[in-house]
């Protein structure tokens, strides 16, 4: 049923006032969460849509907390997720009394790659030169964005180097470095929480890069939602 809405409705609807788009990102959270298996068996298209939703939610500037929050947690379910599954056998077998996943959202994204970088980029330029709501939910889902698109990640990170003056790029490079200082190859809470701590760092550094400062070994985050 909810499928069926998502496709029939307009997405400009969902987002007209901010008590419907809080009520429907968070169904799409509950969803996602406790029917990924499901959401797999999704038609590419109607996957992909999904994504180009979470990723109005998620980016919005005029998104209020409700909506970022929901839409990162949606976020994050589906990239836990599909990380698990490129970096496991192709053929996961299904556990008796629970519904088989499917291929499709992994077609999806490989089909249309800048589902995912899209959001990546986004995020990064928001975090880096914007107004920021709820950074540690927006935290958590970013970790998956690098690290199932390092090379997307490593292009952008030389690409906002290149854009600045040069008397920044030390200071831009040694941020975008200890940004990842400490945090491996994996989704696991533990390792989200070292990235979130990173990254609050690394938002503060890039503004006093900007202003010309020298980065500061200490850091400080007033928007954790």
């Amino acid at each position: 049923m909810f499928v069926k809405l998502f496709m029939k409705i307009p997405e400009e609807d969902f987002h007209s006032y901010t008590k419907i788009a809080q009520h429907y990102y968070n169904l799409l959270e509950n969803v996602v969460q406790d029917n990924i298996a499901f959401v797999s068996n999704l038609q590419p298209e109607v996957f992909a849509a999904i994504l180009r939703s979470i990723h109005t939610g998620v980016t919005s500037l005029v998104a209020d907390a409700v909506v970022i929050t929901s839409a990162c947690s949606a976020l994050d379910t589906i990239l836990n997720y599909l990380y698990k599954r490129f970096t496991r056998s192709p053929h996961p077998v299904a556990k008796v009394g629970m519904e088989p996943e499917g291929d499709s959202c992994l077609v999806a994204v490989k089909n249309q790659p800048e589902l995912m970088s899209d959001i990546l980029t986004s995020m990064m330029t928001s975090l880096m030169f914007g107004e920021v709501k709820c950074q540690w939910s927006i935290s958590r889902p970013l970790l998956g964005l690098i690290l199932l698109q390092e090379e997307v990640f490593t292009n952008f990170k030389r690409e906002m180097i290149a854009q600045q003056p040069e008397d920044r790029h030390a200071a831009f490079d040694q941020a975008f470095v200890a940004l990842m200082d400490g945090v491996e190859l994996s989704l696991t809470v533990k390792n989200k929480d070292i990235f979130t701590q990173n990254l609050a760092k690394f938002r503060r550094d890039i503004v006093e890069a900007v202003k010309g400062k020298e980065v500061s070994p200490s850091a400080s985050n007033n928007d954790m939602c």
